[in-house]
């Protein structure tokens, strides 16, 4: 009976044990799945964060190419993602809209200021002054809202921006002002400059960090030449051995 009744305790103790490994078992899974879920997590953020960066750096310095500011232009980026234009179109087209405004104002003549002047868009203000590129570009989508596509809305865009640029770019155009104006953004001046300001810091490190690299190993090259130099002797050597004698160093080495 006692014997018995150690045996049977045993059995309850293994049980006990059993059911506490399942459990330590179960609890270490939950934590790799807590801890798969909380890297997936910062690696999504960090996805996020990096777009958000690059966004914010490519408004910037399309703002200072153009004039433009950085929220508006972040505006003009969503609408044309939904009307199917390439950012880099938009970048072009402003370029082409502030080069053809500044030849317009300066001469007052040409296919650009006779475009202007047919959709009745002022590209100076009361004062004289150029008006910013972002504000013309609205108002020249508001009047493409309301022009039927055909020949004319192409040869105006044509005059404008260019004749690749322009039929690019009509399909934005003709979402009118509006759909920029009311479209969100939380993109500020202030964060698209910083943003900027990081970016070029990045790169002024990795061209740094690329000098050090090249220093260093400029420095280390001698002492990688005499260690090649001490292999290939060493090789030649060994090649002048007796078979035997390489075939009991190789089962050494195996």
């Amino acid at each position: 009976n006692g014997l018995q009744k150690v045996a049977g305790q045993s059995e309850k103790t293994a049980g006990a044990m059993a059911r506490l490994k399942g459990a330590a078992a179960g609890a270490i899974n939950g934590l790799k799945g807590v801890g798969v879920a909380a890297g997936l997590a910062v690696a999504a953020i960090g996805k996020i964060a990096k777009d958000n960066l690059d966004a914010a750096y490519a408004m910037s310095k399309l703002s200072q190419r153009t004039g433009g500011a950085a929220p508006m232009l972040d505006k003009f980026r969503k609408v044309a993602e939904l009307s199917d234009t390439s950012i880099e179109s938009v970048g072009k087209g402003f370029k082409a809209l502030a080069n053809n405004m500044q030849d317009a104002a300066t001469k007052g003549t040409g296919p650009a200021a006779e475009a202007f002047s047919k959709l009745g868009v002022k590209i100076t203000d009361a004062n004289g002054k150029l008006r910013a590129s972002d504000q013309v570009m609205l108002d020249i989508a508001d009047k493409f809202q309301k022009l039927a596509d055909g020949p004319e809305k192409a040869a105006l865009a044509a005059d404008i921006f260019g004749s690749k640029i322009g039929s690019e770019l009509i399909p934005l155009l003709n979402s009118g002002g509006d759909a920029v104006r009311n479209m969100g953004t939380a993109l500020t001046q202030e964060f698209a400059d910083r943003a900027a300001a990081f970016n070029d810091r990045i790169e002024n490190m990795q061209e740094k960090l690329g000098l050090l690299a090249m220093g260093l190993t400029e420095k280390l090259l001698p002492g990688f030449e005499k260690f090649l130099g001490v292999i290939e002797r060493a090789s030649e050597w060994f090649g002048t051995l007796p078979q035997p004698v390489q075939d009991l160093a190789a089962g050494f080495a195996a």
